[in-house]
Parts: structure tokens; C-alpha cells; sequence
């Protein structure tokens, strides 16, 4: 699997091929809190369609959707920032909300939950022939996402658990460390 920052990953992959993006800043599997929302801004913003989000962990919308919002507003817990989204359309199923908006699919989570099984989608009423980019909340791809013909890319994106080691901060480790300093002598003992 490949890895790219956010802002270069839409520009390599294939629009014509299925293509799982693996969200590795906020992966709940290694303490991430599954609330990131920025791969959905970025989606949004640049109007890139026919994506499926699974699943950004999000308590509040399921009583914001009690009312029938026709918009609601997504809160990041990491950066605080807040997206507000126009909703086409929207049902529950098992602890999830699955939203359609400007043709994406968002599945909401009640509770911190990977989506490691297509069993995770078929339980939903998810046919993921349906879509051309599917985004999950991982570090690497399950074993059964591997098998499924698609390209697949890590982002390296912010959160909790960033694999993009060079933006974490190394305010505790001896110094010096790689990759955190650079251009320093080390001996090597055999």
C-alpha cells in the first residue's frame, strides 16, 4: 500500500478503477477517535463524488437527524472544526446512520467501529460496486478489503495515531532520534 498526504491523493489515483483510501490519522482500531472529518471536507470541498465514507464515529447526529435536519453540522474532535453537509437522504440501521449527500455516502457510527468485513457493508444494504472511491478508518486494509480488485492508498492524514511520523512531535524521546533529527553521527555495535 502506498501512502500520500491528503492534498496529492485524489491527483494519483485511477477515477476509473475502484479505490480503497485508508484513513491512517484516525484509525479506531489504534486509538483513534473515528470522528475525523477532514478526507469528508476535502471530498466535498473539491466536489468529488460517488464516495463512500465508512464510517466517521458521530453520537450527535443521530439526534440531530430525530428532527429531520435537512442539514446538519459535523464536528472534528481533533481540530474542533466544524463542516455543515446538505442531506439528500438518510435511514438508520444497527447503531448507523447512513447519509446520501451530493452523491456520497456517509455511514455515521453510534460507537467507535471499524469496517473491516464486507459483512460490515452488506449488513447495511451497502453494494460497494456502487462506488468508485470507498474511504475506511484504518492503518492498513483488512484481509478481506485486500482481496477485493481495487487500488489501495494510505493517507496520511492527522489525528490521534498519524502514520506521517515526521509531523509527530518528539517532546519525550532521547534526542537525537530519527527520523524526528537528521544529520546527526551514530555508531552502529555488532
Amino acid at each position: 500500500m502506498q501512502s500520500y498526504k491528503l492534498n496529492r491523493i485524489f491527483h494519483v489515483i485511477n477515477k476509473k478503477r475502484f479505490t480503497i483510501l485508508a484513513d491512517s490519522g484516525d484509525n479506531p482500531t489504534a486509538g483513534g477517535v473515528g470522528s475525523r472529518i477532514d478526507v469528508l471536507e476535502h471530498v466535498f470541498k473539491n466536489k468529488i463524488q460517488n464516495t463512500l465514507f465508512a464510517g466517521i464515529f458521530n453520537e450527535e447526529i443521530f439526534r440531530e437527524l430525530k428532527n429531520k435536519k435537512k442539514k446538519i453540522f459535523i464536528k472534528d474532535t481533533f481540530s474542533k472544526k466544524k463542516i455543515s453537509i446538505s442531506i439528500d437522504k438518510f435511514y438508520l440501521k444497527n447503531d448507523n446512520v447512513i447519509v446520501t449527500s451530493n452523491n456520497n455516502t456517509i455511514i455515521f457510527t453510534k460507537y467507535r467501529k471499524p469496517f473491516h468485513y464486507l459483512s460490515d457493508f452488506k449488513e447495511l444494504n451497502i453494494n460497494l460496486k456502487k462506488y468508485k472511491i470507498l474511504v475506511v478508518k484504518s492503518g492498513y486494509l483488512s484481509p478481506e478489503l485486500k482481496k477485493l480488485k481495487a487500488d489501495n492508498f494510505m493517507i496520511l492524514t492527522d489525528g490521534f495515531v498519524t502514520q506521517d511520523f515526521k509531523r509527530i512531535k518528539n517532546l519525550f524521546r532521547e534526542k537525537p532520534i530519527y527520523p524526528f533529527q537528521k544529520n546527526f553521527r551514530y555508531n552502529i555495535t555488532i
